[in-house]
């Protein structure tokens, strides 16, 4: 493979052309966990929010599908998928959980393999931010995520 096919490859590539880019010294940190990457991005965000690092932190996720020639280690990709989401620190009347448990343990039957029909887990979480439910489980093979939004 060629160093111009594959600089784009790398899991800090759009964090790096963005701050080259801008001439953006803001730091930045890359977080790649398979199947729960979205989740460790927002874990990662929340936890520069709690210590004080920041008071606003920008999660990016991105995927697409692989070539043909690297196999098919992700089959719920079938497109594309990228979204931008800010966060911060909750108001008191907001609330919104994030919790994990083991797979083999949990009680959900959601699956993170998803069909052709069924959204990806990173949309439907992104359907429940914009206040369309009040929870979403994603089951990866190691874990289940249990996202929900607490109305008062």
């Amino acid at each position: 493979m060629s160093p111009a096919a594959f600089s784009g490859s790398v899991h800090n590539t759009s964090a790096g052309h963005f701050t080259i880019i801008h001439k953006d010294r803001t730091s930045s940190t890359t977080v790649t966990a398979g199947e729960a990457t979205f989740e460790a991005g927002v874990l990662e965000a929340w936890t520069a929010l709690k210590n004080g690092k920041c008071t606003r932190a920008l999660v990016v996720y991105h995927d697409e599908p692989l070539p043909t020639f690297y196999g098919n280690p992700s089959p719920e990709l079938k497109a594309p998928l990228a979204i931008a989401i800010s966060i911060r620190l909750p108001q008191p009347e907001e609330c919104l959980s994030l919790s994990w448990q083991a797979s083999s343990t949990a009680a959900s039957t959601t699956n993170s393999t998803v069909d052709v029909e069924e959204e990806h887990p990173v949309l439907r979480v992104l359907r429940l931010l914009l206040g369309g439910s009040e929870a979403v489980a994603v089951k990866t093979r190691r874990l289940t995520w249990e996202w929900q939004r607490h109305v008062h």
